[in-house]
């Protein structure tokens, strides 16, 4: 679906070699080092909202909260900023990858929308695409120009170089 990636390649080598360059970003002293981070982001700041929302009589919806929750600590891992959905319950980045999910499919069920674009049908998809590649793309620049980066998972994948070839 996204052209030749460490999930979707039938490729063995490259797919080896890209899994050592993700794996310290997952390693256990990169979790270790932002294990806090998760804390704050996820659970306590979810914690804090659901013991407001019953001290106010008001019923959570566990699934939304949870999901917002996972967006939030995926922000503050990978993308270096939460969403902020636990506290305002909106981001701009849940259209967005719901569209693009949509896109995916579509793409999947007819493959000809990977070389043939349909903006009069798909026009919000396509833009929805355009948006969360042009976030990642900025947020990777942002972090690329930062002299002191936080040691998360971004900046491990932003780091990463293949030992064995040096492929960066």
């Amino acid at each position: 679906l996204l052209g030749n990636n460490v999930f979707g390649t039938r490729d063995a080598e490259f797919h080896k070699q890209r899994k050592r360059m993700a794996a310290p970003a997952y390693n256990q002293s990169t979790l270790n080092g932002i294990e806090s981070l998760i804390w704050q982001s996820g659970v306590q700041a979810l914690m804090n909202k659901l013991e407001r929302m019953c001290g106010q009589g008001h019923a959570a919806n566990l699934y939304t909260e949870f999901m917002y929750m996972t967006f939030d600590v995926t922000g503050e891992t990978i993308f270096g900023r939460s969403f902020n959905l636990i506290r305002e319950g909106k981001h701009p980045i849940l259209r967005w990858m719901a569209d693009f999910s949509r896109m995916c499919m579509l793409r999947v069920m007819f493959p000809i929308l990977y070389r043939v674009r349909i903006p009069w049908l798909l026009s919000h998809l396509y833009e929805s695409e355009r948006n969360l590649y042009e976030f990642t793309r900025a947020t990777l620049e942002k972090r690329k120009q930062n002299p002191n980066p936080r040691q998360d998972a971004l900046q491990r994948l932003v780091e990463a170089a293949d030992e064995k070839t040096g492929t960066i």
